[in-house]
């Protein structure tokens, strides 16, 4: 499957429908890994659910790597699940300030195929 380009230059973004079910928060669970309970949960890949969080390549699977996003696409991720982009940043590390993404315009994510840094994947 070839990789989404990046189009955030010419797409212009809507703000995302709440997804019609929602995945419970997990302190510390790894980003990847909510996201794919919340594909799931609305039977969905997870590419086409990145694909409402912003522009990206392919969706890893979580035990793997870690998915990383900028600014946009959390108020998308927030935007989706109904949440404040405060609670999913209280709830997932990676999604604290220090490990946003800095790019745009558009909402972007990353999900890189190496490991985590600075956060673990599963609680200690």
């Amino acid at each position: 499957m070839a990789a989404r380009k990046n189009t955030s230059r010419r797409r212009a973004w809507r703000a995302p429908e709440r997804l019609p079910r929602q995945a419970r928060l997990i302190s510390s669970e790894s980003t990847g890994s909510f996201l794919g309970r919340l594909a799931q949960l609305n039977h969905m890949s997870p590419d086409d659910l990145m694909g409402l969080v912003g522009d990206g390549g392919k969706a890893m699977q979580p035990r793997y790597t870690e998915v990383y996003i900028n600014a946009g696409a959390l108020e998308r991720l927030a935007a989706l699940t109904a949440r404040t982009s405060q609670v999913l940043q209280r709830t997932l590390p990676s999604l604290q300030a220090q490990h946003l993404l800095d790019t745009g315009p558009g909402p972007v994510w990353t999900w890189p195929q190496w490991e985590a840094k600075d956060v673990f994947l599963v609680r200690r």
